[in-house]
């Protein structure tokens, strides 16, 4: 009996040991799982973070290209402004030099107009016509300031000089008018 109670005793010291080691083990498990657990909430922490971080570049990813069709749509109508003002600085610039052309020839037939006033007043004054009431055959008289136009004409007997040009016989501030009103037309 004795032998059976220490046999007995044994058998509760090694089963006390078992649960003690079962119980550490159970201890040791608890430990792990609540380590798990904080794993396991930290990578879905990491996770939401990463998630957010993906969605936030997506949305700067978006944001890049809307700025980009945006610049490319502002680049576009930079080009086409561009072509609009040079098409019209073109056409300004060819309308510039045809009013240039047109102001030189007249400018040239204005020359050639005082030329030939020159030309026929100081033919007249050589020749000394025959006076213009001669030129109405039956007797029609000239309203009486032609008369008096004709008479004072006629006083001045005095030859042109030859050495005249054509814009010695108009004043400045007429040559300045007539220009004004060429160039305007």
């Amino acid at each position: 009996m004795e032998q059976r109670l220490l046999q007995y005793q044994e058998e509760i010291r090694l089963a006390n040991e078992a649960l003690k080691r079962s119980e550490e083990t159970a201890d040791l498990l608890a430990e792990k799982s609540r380590v798990a657990e904080e794993e396991a909430m930290l990578l879905s922490q990491k996770a939401s973070e990463a998630e957010q971080e993906i969605t936030r570049l997506r949305l700067g990813a978006m944001k890049t290209e809307e700025e980009k069709v945006y610049l490319e749509r502002k680049t576009r109508e930079a080009e086409l402004l561009t072509k609009r003002l040079v098409d019209e600085s073109e056409r300004r610039a060819a309308e510039a030099d045809k009013l240039k052309d047109e102001l030189l020839r007249a400018r040239l037939a204005e020359k050639q107009a005082k030329e030939k006033l020159l030309e026929f007043l100081s033919r007249n004054a050589y020749n000394n016509i025959s006076p213009v009431p001669n030129l109405y055959s039956g007797g029609h008289e000239l309203p009486s300031e032609l008369q008096a136009d004709l008479r004072s004409l006629q006083l001045d007997s005095d030859p042109l000089p030859t050495d005249l040009t054509s814009y010695d016989l108009v004043s400045d501030g007429d040559m300045e008018q007539l220009s004004l009103e060429i160039e305007k037309e």
